[in-house]
């Protein structure tokens, strides 16, 4: 997976190829960039798809953008946890189902998804 690059953050560029930061994407979830981080832990604990682009780029900083699968996953997470309505609780179930189901987040489910969509798109 290539390196997000500050170039690809532009404004000008269309949606499905500029990357955005994570103040953009809580913004977007309507949630604190926070909570946004403790999901992205969440990411990094259990999806080992997610953990490897993190240590693939050790010096890769909170400021650069995300890649399109790291959004994806973080959106699963925000929906995962939109299903529970204690915080706690739902920590601890998330968890515990992406534990059990590691595959629902991998890389290969991001690219069905996309190719699926793009399909019904093109249709």
């Amino acid at each position: 997976m290539a390196r997000p690059r500050l170039a690809d953050k532009r404004k000008d560029l269309p949606p499905n190829r500029r990357l955005y930061t994570r103040t953009e994407i809580a913004k977007q979830l309507g949630v604190s960039r926070t909570t946004l981080l403790a999901y992205e832990k969440v990411a990094i604990f259990h999806v080992s798809d997610y953990r490897d682009i993190i240590w693939e780029f050790p010096r890769l900083k909170r400021r650069q953008p995300l890649t399109h699968y790291q959004t994806w996953v973080l959106g699963k997470i925000y929906m995962m946890y939109s299903a529970f309505p204690n915080g706690t609780e739902a920590y601890s179930q998330v968890s515990r189902f992406l534990k059990e189901n590691s595959l629902i987040a991998s890389f290969e489910s991001y690219c069905e998804e996309l190719s699926k969509a793009t399909l019904q798109s093109s249709a």
